[in-house]
């Protein structure tokens, strides 16, 4: 029997389900997850998962305040819990980059992000056991923690199950099949799917499928 979807996503862990996710609320493609292992087998499941939005690069750390909000408001928008704990994050440098972590916090505090620059007497504070005799300057994001990795995926792709998405664990795609440079299909172990949107979530492994 031919299986059809709008959209395939190869990998289920953090980001391959939380893709899922976000094309289900839209409510209209079919969407299919396939994955060699379980929901968050390989490389989600060694994360740290340090959820901040502290980057220097805008269009990232927009996204990354996106997700931050996200993570804050789990149980809303997801549901369940995906363990987020608020622990602050300090960001430390010297002094040849000090005027540097400046603009990226001048930048950062712009776009919304809730850090401050403190002195090394400030960060004692903070941290009064911490060595701060090499420290020119700090960024200090109060808002910024970390959450389980695995609970989140599990409950991204709960929800996703919930709105339609069907998820293949233990397959294995073979080939992403292409005809004219279009895809058409997925080839996998337990037969092709057809498709004309394929997303790759395969970490690691995504340039190894990808040839």
């Amino acid at each position: 029997m031919t299986v059809f979807a709008d959209v395939v996503i190869v990998g289920a862990g953090v980001m391959g389900c939380s893709a899922a996710f976000h094309l289900a609320r839209r409510k209209g493609p079919r969407v299919v997850v396939i994955e060699k292992g379980s929901l968050a087998s390989g490389l989600t499941k060694r994360s740290g998962a340090l959820i901040r939005a502290h980057y220097p690069f805008a269009p990232e750390a927009r996204l990354a305040l996106a997700s931050l909000r996200t993570f804050q408001n789990w149980k809303e928008v997801v549901g369940d819990s995906c363990g987020f704990t608020q622990t602050g994050l300090v960001w430390t440098v010297n002094e040849a980059n000090a005027a540097e972590l400046r603009q990226h916090v001048e930048m950062l505090r712009g776009i919304g992000v809730n850090t401050q620059v403190v002195s090394p007497a400030e960060l004692r504070e903070l941290q009064p056991a911490a060595r701060v005799d090499d420290v020119a300057l700090a960024a200090y994001e109060p808002e910024a923690g970390y959450a389980d990795p695995v609970a989140a995926t599990q409950t991204l792709a709960a929800r996703a199950k919930d709105l339609g998405v069907t998820f293949k664990t233990g397959t294995y795609v073979k080939s992403i099949l292409v005809d004219h440079g279009r895809v058409y299909a997925v080839d996998t172990t337990v037969g092709q799917i057809e498709t004309l949107t394929v997303v790759v979530m395969a970490g690691p492994w995504s340039d190894r499928l990808l040839k």
